[in-house]
């Protein structure tokens, strides 16, 4: 978990991610308009901790320049709540949080909004947990949403499950927020820009496991 969070803190450092600010901030004299909600919804703290102990030793990686806005600069951004301003960027991301993976593949489209399926896995193997359809799009500050709200669930743990909606940062923080507000964090692990086999290996895959499950 340690060295997760470490490697996470190093990328926020080679990117200008100056998140020791916010930690400079009494809490008590901060304007509560001024507190950025994903700490509201513990994005750091123990919701870290328990998406580092899921990843293990996977490595995270840092988000391609222009693919979303890095971590200070989230404001008021709520995972899939937000306004759409412009459109998502066609890709593959991949990410760990609490005892789970999930690949999110962006697709093809035109438009502010863009379509994307949304595949869970138990753990760390093959074993789908959920999957589903969502929206993907960037907000104005420019922070990538996936918006689930309402989604239509397949996949054996569909009937417990409410849909996850999800915010990426750069470097490499993902937040989650359900149906029913509950927030987990996450580390972004992997991200296939369209164009590359794997990208087109990932969809593939998705289309088929969304598709026949439902």
């Amino acid at each position: 978990m340690l060295r997760v969070l470490a490697s996470v803190l190093a990328l926020a450092a080679m990117h200008g991610v100056l998140a020791a600010e916010d930690e400079e901030l009494p809490p008590a004299e901060a304007d509560p308009m001024d507190v950025p909600m994903v700490e509201d919804m513990e994005l750091g703290g123990e919701a870290e901790a328990e998406a580092g102990a899921v990843a293990g030793d996977a490595e995270p990686v840092v988000m391609p320049a222009g693919f979303s806005a890095a971590v200070e600069s989230v404001g008021a951004s709520l995972a899939g709540r937000d306004a759409p301003a412009s459109p998502a960027r066609e890709a593959a991301y991949v990410f760990v949080w609490e005892d789970y993976h999930s690949v999110v593949v962006v697709q093809p489209g035109s438009g502010l909004i863009r379509p994307a399926l949304v595949i869970t896995y138990q753990g760390s193997g093959d074993n789908v947990a959920v999957a589903y359809r969502a929206m993907a799009f960037r907000d104005v500050r420019g922070v990538l949403h996936i918006d689930a709200r309402n989604a239509l669930l397949s996949g054996p743990q569909s009937r417990n499950w409410s849909p996850d909606s999800f915010l990426f940062l750069s470097p490499s923080v993902v937040s989650t927020l359900d149906d029913q507000n509950r927030a987990q964090s996450g580390v972004l692990t992997g991200v296939i820009p369209s164009g590359q086999d794997e990208y087109r290996s990932l969809l593939m895959t998705a289309e088929a496991i969304v598709e026949g499950s439902s």
